[in-house]
């Protein structure tokens, strides 16, 4: 189920449990990878 089914279901999913939208792991290499491509000097 996703928020693009359109159902509230899937919105309120997408809303309450965001993370849960996303296979596991994808949310984590998105971060990583953004972090490798930021500019020197964004780094938290």
């Amino acid at each position: 189920m996703t928020a693009e089914d359109g159902s509230v279901r899937g919105l309120l999913t997408a809303v309450a449990a965001p993370r849960s939208v996303y296979v596991d792991g994808y949310l984590d290499d998105l971060r990583r990878y953004l972090e490798s491509t930021a500019p020197m000097g964004a780094h938290r």
